[in-house]
C-alpha cells in the first residue's frame, strides 16, 4: 500500500474525512494566532479620528442634499423613517417582488434594496452613498478608536474552527470586512500603521480558491493559465468571450458600446463572474453581484448602457448572467462535472469534504423542499475549494510561524493580522522586512509537492508605510 506524501507537522491529502489531519491542520496554525492577538496591531489614532470627522461631516452633507430633493427632513439612521420616506411620501416602490424586514413590520430599506431601485428617484444614490459612510463610521472608525489599548493596537480575536469551511474568522473587532477596493475602505486601512521604526510588510497568495478548484476538478484551460503564468482573469475572458486580447487591447482597448476599457469591461466582468461561480452564484445572485460592485457594471447587465432601470432591465441582466455562468462552464466543463460529483457525495454520505479530510454535514440534502436541497448542495459543491485554499493558508501560516521562531523573530519581524489569504507583518526598517517576505513567498511555492497539487501556488508581496499602502 502506498504510504501518503507528509507534508508539515504530519499533515496529508486525505480522499475521506479526516478528523486527526485536520486537528493536526488546525493546532499547526494556533501558534501564529496567539501571537497576532497578543501582539496586536498599531493604528494612528489621528488618522482614525480625522476621518472620523471626515465622514461625519460628509454625511450631513449628504443628508442635507436628500431634504433638498425630497422636501423632508428625516434620520437617514431611521430605517423606520427611511421607509415612511420611500414608499409613503414619495409613493415609491420595490423593484421586484417586495422585501419586508425581518418582523414584517414595514418594507425593507436596506442597501440592497436600494440598489435595485437607484434608477427609481434622484436622492436613493446619494442614500446609498451614505450608508455606507454611515457603516464605515460606526463599524470601524468608532470601534477601533473604542478598542485600542494604551499603546493604540488592536487585539483582535482569532478562531478557525467558527466557519463550516475552515476559513479563520476575525472578531473583536473583525477586520476581515474592512473594503479593500473602495477609496474610503482603504482610508480605513492606512490607519493601520507598524510602530515607530518599523515598517510593515504584506504578503498574498494569488487566487488561492481559483487554483484549488482548478486541482480538484483538474480542470484541463484553468491548469493551462496557471503553467504558463498568465494574468488569470485575462485568460478566463478569452475563454468565455472566445477573443484574443493583444497587449494594446489589454492596455488601451475601448468598449465601443459601453465606452469602458477592455480592462474594465471584459477582464471584470470574466473576473466576477470567475469568482461567482466558485461560490456556486446563481444568475441572480450574479446580476447581485455586479450591481454591488464599485462602480456598479450597469454596462454589462445592459449590454452597453450606462444607467440602470430594474423594471425595464432586469430580465435580460438576468439572461446576460444566465449566459455569462453558461460560457464559463463551457469553457472549463470540468468545474461543472466536479461539483456534480460533490452534489452525488453529499446526497450519498450527508456530507462533503476538502482535499485535507474536513467534512461538512449537510443535511439540507434529505430536505423535502428544493430551496433547503438547493442550499445544501451549493455548500457541498464549495466546501472542496474553499476548504482547501483554506487548509493551505492554515498550513503556510504554520511554516511561516516556525521560521520566525526559528530565525526571523531574532531580527524582529512580528506577525499582526491575518485577512483572508494574506499575512501582515511589521520588522525593522531596511531590507529584514523584504528578505522574510521573499522566504515567505518560497515558502508558499514549495509547500506542497506538485504530486500532490499539479498547479503552481504564488504569492504577491509588498512593503509599505501603512496596511492601506500595500494593497
Amino acid at each position: 500500500m502506498k504510504m501518503p506524501i507528509r507534508l508539515y507537522n504530519d499533515v496529508i491529502f486525505s480522499p475521506t474525512p479526516n478528523p486527526q489531519n485536520i486537528k493536526r491542520l488546525d493546532f499547526g496554525v494556533l501558534p501564529i494566532l496567539q501571537c497576532m492577538e497578543k501582539t496586536g496591531i498599531r493604528i494612528d489614532r489621528k488618522h482614525i479620528q480625522d476621518l472620523h470627522t471626515t465622514l461625519t461631516t460628509e454625511m450631513e452633507g449628504l443628508q442635507s442634499e436628500v431634504t433638498k430633493m425630497t422636501g423632508y427632513d428625516i434620520n437617514l439612521g431611521s430605517g423606520d423613517q427611511l421607509s415612511d420616506l420611500l414608499y409613503v411620501k414619495l409613493g415609491l416602490r420595490q423593484a421586484g417582488k417586495e422585501k419586508w424586514t425581518q418582523s414584517k413590520t414595514r418594507l425593507s430599506a436596506d442597501s440592497d434594496v436600494l440598489k435595485a431601485m437607484v434608477s427609481k428617484h434622484p436622492a436613493i444614490p446619494i442614500i446609498l452613498q451614505w450608508k455606507v459612510r454611515e457603516k464605515l463610521r460606526s463599524t470601524y472608525t468608532f470601534t477601533l478608536i473604542k478598542e485600542a489599548d494604551e499603546n493604540d493596537r488592536i487585539h483582535c480575536d482569532f478562531s478557525y474552527i467558527s466557519t463550516e469551511t475552515g476559513r479563520l474568522a476575525c472578531h473583536s473587532p473583525n477586520l476581515q470586512t474592512v473594503p479593500a477596493r473602495t477609496k474610503l475602505g482603504k482610508e480605513v486601512r492606512k490607519a493601520f500603521i507598524p510602530s515607530p521604526g518599523n515598517t510593515m510588510g504584506v504578503v498574498d497568495a494569488s487566487q488561492i480558491e481559483m487554483r484549488t478548484m482548478a486541482v480538484d476538478a483538474m480542470c484541463k484551460g484553468l491548469l493551462e493559465i496557471f503553467w504558463n503564468w498568465a494574468d488569470l482573469y485575462w485568460g478566463v475572458s478569452e475563454d468565455i468571450y472566445r477573443r484574443k486580447f493583444t497587449e494594446d487591447d489589454r492596455k488601451n482597448g475601448v468598449d465601443q458600446t459601453s465606452g469602458l476599457s477592455f480592462k474594465d469591461y471584459y477582464r471584470f466582468s470574466a473576473k466576477t463572474t470567475a469568482l461567482g461561480v466558485t461560490y456556486a452564484i446563481s444568475e441572480l445572485g450574479l446580476v447581485d453581484l455586479f450591481l454591488s460592485s464599485d462602480p456598479p457594471m450597469i454596462p454589462f447587465l445592459t449590454g452597453g448602457g450606462t444607467t440602470w432601470d430594474y423594471d425595464r432591465d432586469y430580465d435580460s441582466a438576468v439572461v446576460r448572467c444566465r449566459q455569462a455562468i453558461t460560457d464559463f462552464f463551457q469553457a472549463y466543463f470540468e468545474i461543472l462535472d466536479r461539483r456534480r460529483e460533490h452534489h452525488r457525495r453529499a446526497r450519498v454520505y450527508g456530507c462533503s469534504w476538502d482535499m485535507f479530510g474536513r467534512h461538512r454535514w449537510i443535511p439540507q440534502v434529505h430536505s423535502q423542499h428544493n430551496g433547503v436541497v438547493g442550499e445544501g448542495l451549493r455548500a457541498a459543491g464549495n466546501i472542496s475549494g474553499q476548504g482547501s485554499a483554506a487548509g493551505i493558508v492554515k498550513l503556510w501560516m504554520a511554516v511561516i510561524w516556525d521560521r520566525i521562531q526559528t530565525k526571523w523573530g531574532r531580527f524582529g519581524i512580528k506577525p499582526l493580522l491575518t485577512v483572508h489569504d494574506e499575512i501582515v507583518v511589521e520588522g525593522p526598517i531596511g531590507d529584514v522586512v523584504p528578505d522574510f517576505l521573499r522566504e515567505a513567498d518560497q515558502i508558499l511555492k514549495n509547500l506542497i509537492p506538485y504530486e500532490l497539487f499539479p498547479c503552481p501556488l504564488e504569492s504577491e508581496w509588498k512593503v509599505a508605510e501603512s496596511y492601506g499602502h500595500a494593497k
